[in-house]
């Protein structure tokens, strides 16, 4: 019990925790942090989402490409 309370002590002087403990003392700021967290979480899920998205793409495109170029006389 007594390390919880030394990490405890140490993690709260740690540079960011300072700055972030303003916002976390009232509800609002923890609310903001949490939108903020949700709010990189779908940007994350978004361009893994289009990049997967646009590299199937390419490649059906591709194949499309290829399949004219080969009924098209020339």
């Amino acid at each position: 019990m007594e390390s919880i309370k030394l990490v405890a002590e140490y993690v709260s002087h740690l540079p960011v925790v300072a700055k972030i403990a303003p916002a976390l003392s009232n509800r609002r700021g923890v609310a903001a942090l949490e939108y903020g967290l949700i709010a990189s979480l779908i940007a994350v899920v978004i361009i893994t989402a289009v990049s997967t998205l646009g590299d199937n793409m390419s490649l059906m495109f591709d194949e499309i490409a290829g399949k004219i170029n080969t009924t098209i006389p020339e």
